[in-house]
C-alpha cells in the first residue's frame, strides 16, 4: 500500500490545530492580570504565529500533493 504524502501533511495541520487550542487554554489558565502587562490577544497572537502559520503551511502543501497526485 503507498503513503499518499498530502495525508501526512493533513495529520500534521490538524496535530498543529490542536496544539494551538491546547497552548491557548494552558495561556489562559496561567494568565492573571495583575502579573502580565500585556493582554491576553498578545499571547495568543503569538501562539497563532508558533502554530497557525505552519499550519496553513501544512494545509497548503497537503493540497498541492493531493492535487499532484490526482494527475
Amino acid at each position: 500500500m503507498k503513503l499518499k504524502l498530502y495525508k501526512v501533511f493533513y495529520a500534521a495541520a490538524l496535530l498543529l490545530l490542536l496544539a494551538f487550542c491546547a497552548a491557548t487554554c494552558m495561556d489562559y489558565v496561567n494568565y492573571t492580570t495583575s502579573l502580565n502587562s500585556a493582554p491576553f490577544r498578545v499571547f495568543v497572537l503569538v501562539n497563532a504565529m508558533a502554530f497557525l502559520v505552519p499550519d496553513l503551511l501544512c494545509l497548503f502543501l497537503g493540497y498541492l500533493f493531493k492535487k499532484r497526485d490526482k494527475t
